[in-house]
């Protein structure tokens, strides 16, 4: 009888069949997690970019359109009457815990516009009463806190400019209230 007339596959063809769709398995599996994390990062970055633009516009909104300014000596704004969230108080842009911003308390925008977790921040807020011009500084970051996704500086013009906002109509307000105390 000869060896040759015998069909089929060998016990060590088959390993090596096993071990080669092992390894292109293995492969593949890395090449589809490596994908998921790649396309993950790009719509975490992408949402940060719109969370920022919705920012940049809701914020501005709020400045050009602002009341009466409280501004310390260099210039950073401490407080602002807002048409839209105050309650009659001066009011600052704050950050809760979970990375939303508020203005007088409230949420400027909704929840579910910090998809992922994502967490802004407005880091400084200063007015040049010459140029009636804020400045804005906002970042945005990922859900750590580690990673700045976004940021962006703006300007914003105020538009009704009272002799408040200036810093001589600032003392000659402060000299009024003192004279009537």
């Amino acid at each position: 009888m000869k060896l040759k007339d015998k069909k089929g596959l060998t016990l060590v063809e088959m390993l090596c069949t096993v071990a080669i769709l092992v390894l292109v398995s293995m492969v593949m599996v890395l090449g589809v997690q490596l994908g998921v994390r790649s396309y993950a990062k790009s719509v975490s970055y992408s949402e940060a970019q719109v969370l920022c633009s919705t920012l940049t516009t809701t914020i501005s909104d709020e400045l050009r359109y602002s009341g009466t300014l409280k501004v310390d000596g260099s210039g950073s704004v401490t407080g602002f009457f807002s048409q839209q969230f105050g309650s009659g108080d001066y009011t600052a842009f704050t950050t809760t815990p979970e990375g939303h911003v508020q203005l007088g308390g409230k949420d400027i925008l909704p929840a579910k516009a910090y998809p992922y977790g994502i967490k802004a921040e407005v880091g400084s807020l200063t007015y040049d009463d010459v140029t009636a011009l804020f400045t804005v500084q906002l970042s945005v970051k990922d859900s750590e806190n580690k990673n700045t996704l976004a940021e962006t500086t703006f300007e914003v013009e105020k538009l009704n400019v009272t002799t408040e906002d200036t810093a001589e109509g600032r003392a000659r307000a402060e000299d009024i209230r003192n004279t009537e105390n």
